[in-house]
């Protein structure tokens, strides 16, 4: 083996470590934290405690949990890894060429073999004290140590497999500038430390909260819920909701209300003639079929459809098919869920943006503004239609 190989080796024993002494600390911290405060303090009395099983049953599933995520963490943010992925061509980014690029990383073997020795050689109420308790009657022999490896290690090794493709992706994703490495402006290891820890806080946190307060709260709400049942409760909840839905687009009805008032008082001073007005408040909470309204001008007609953003704080993509979608960041490109708000008219069709989302862009990724034109389609904000309506110049781009 050569030198530069086992320095590669040396140097990943400190993530490997990272990584097992982790994972035990939060699953062994949270089965013994519980069952400690449970037998010194009672706290869980009920039968909502699912007769003792909720606590092994939430430490089983943290711990494949735990580990994807402390492994995923350990692999983007190595530094040395990342570079040698990277020496690998773009074309041969393939799923085969991924997991042959995996199994030749002997630090990945040198991990997996490390983690069943460890395993074996030290005692299961060291590492995995929920294990003997659940499964093998709180015995602890080496039988049974080889029975739960049986299954463990697929499992661990397929979800560290997952671990590393998810990494991969990332990497991808943070070269082509449409992600980002957290904290990378101070160091690859000071970004590692502060991410892994914040991995370990969340899931032992949720954990906790599980175990101890989800019974504490169930118990309370168990009776408002049994309440609500009835018919009774029934029409209380769907007013509730209904109410709840109303507030949330609350500010989106201001605007489109005071959008309407300013076009009703542009048609009373003879500035315009509108027609048709269809459902004006629909398109805040849901899109619908057909145009909103018509408005004439000096002889020109346009046919209009509102459209109000429904997750204002997202960037909107408009698609000439008469499709637009909601993305996360202009970073992100197109291809999630669309809304259809296309239709067909026998005069320059006009798309009006109220509430008005953050940014507006194309299908090429394009910022759009006021008067440009998209599969036939103007786009307008709200305030902006009325200005250009008031002036005559709705047919021209604005800003050429």
């Amino acid at each position: 083996m050569h030198r530069d190989s086992l320095k590669r080796i040396w140097n990943s024993c400190d993530r490997f470590i990272d990584v097992f002494l982790l994972h035990l600390i939060v699953v062994q911290g949270v089965y013994f934290s519980v069952s400690f405060c449970n037998t010194r303090f009672d706290l869980v009395t009920t039968e909502l405690d699912f007769n003792g099983k909720l606590l092994p049953v939430t430490c089983l599933i943290l711990m494949p949990l735990v580990f994807y995520s402390l492994v995923r963490m350990s692999v983007i943010y190595s530094e040395p890894l990342m570079a040698r992925f990277f020496e690998v061509p773009e074309e041969e980014w393939s799923f085969r060429k991924k997991l042959r690029f995996l199994f030749r990383q002997k630090t990945f073997w040198f991990a997996a073999a490390a983690w069943v020795a460890l395993y074996l050689l030290l005692p299961l109420k060291w590492t995995y004290a929920v294990l003997p308790d659940t499964f093998l009657n709180g015995q602890d022999s080496m039988a049974g140590k080889l029975y739960l490896l049986t299954v463990l290690f697929p499992l661990f090794f397929l979800l560290a497999i997952a671990a590393y493709f998810a990494a991969f992706r990332y990497w991808i994703t943070y070269k082509k500038g449409k992600s980002s490495l957290r904290y990378v402006g101070e160091s690859m290891q000071k970004a590692y430390r502060r991410m892994i820890i914040s991995v370990v806080v969340v899931y032992a946190v949720i954990a906790m909260f599980v175990c101890m307060l989800l019974p504490v709260f169930l118990s309370m709400l168990l009776p408002i819920i049994w309440t609500l049942i009835w018919p009774d409760g029934i029409i209380a909840l769907a007013i509730g909701i209904a109410v709840a839905a109303v507030l949330f687009r609350l500010q989106g009805l201001i605007k489109r209300r005071k959008f309407l008032k300013r076009l009703k008082r542009m048609e009373r001073d003879h500035l315009c003639e509108v027609t048709g007005i269809n459902r004006p408040y629909r398109s805040v909470f849901a899109l619908y079929d057909g145009e909103s309204f018509r408005v004439k001008r000096n002889g020109k007609e346009y046919a209009c459809k509102l459209v109000g953003a429904l997750r204002k704080n997202r960037p909107m993509v408009i698609h000439g098919n008469g499709v637009y979608e909601l993305i996360r960041s202009k970073f992100v490109p197109p291809g999630q869920r669309g809304y259809d708000f296309g239709f067909d008219a026998d005069c320059q069709k006009v798309l009006i943006l109220n509430p008005t989302p953050k940014l507006i862009f194309d299908s090429r990724m394009r910022q759009l503004d006021n008067g440009d034109t998209v599969g036939g389609y103007k786009i307008y904000t709200g305030t902006a239609f009325l200005n250009a309506l008031e002036r005559d110049c709705i047919d021209h781009n604005l800003n050429r």
